[in-house]
């Protein structure tokens, strides 16, 4: 079995599995890299890699192209944004410490 079979097969599957929507909606956006979103450039490069495309395709293609985009550039807004929420969350930690009331619970 060639390389490419392995992977349509392991598609085939991961894409008939009862828990793939579900996988989709719970899919852990924040956790995206930058190696994940460069791996995603030569599809998104693609002539054919578009909304357009994959409606004649079919719907739940164009479900996914779509999803696939939006993740991509959530990854562009995510990478400026996480060093933000990481310093608030920080603060909020920093300030809560610095009240008697955490350490005594009065």
């Amino acid at each position: 079995m060639t390389a490419e079979a392995d992977s349509d097969c392991i598609v085939k599957q991961m894409m008939g599995s009862s828990t793939f929507l579900n996988n989709l909606l719970q899919f852990p956006k924040d956790m995206i890299n930058e190696e994940m979103a460069e791996l995603l450039l030569p599809y998104l490069n693609m002539e054919d890699f578009n909304l357009e495309t994959a409606k004649k395709v079919c719907g739940n293609v164009a479900g996914l192209c779509s999803w696939t985009i939006a993740m991509y550039n959530f990854y562009g807004i995510n990478k400026e944004v996480l060093p933000l929420k990481v310093n608030i969350t920080h603060n909020r930690c920093s300030q809560q410490c610095r009240q008697p009331h955490f350490f005594w619970g009065g």
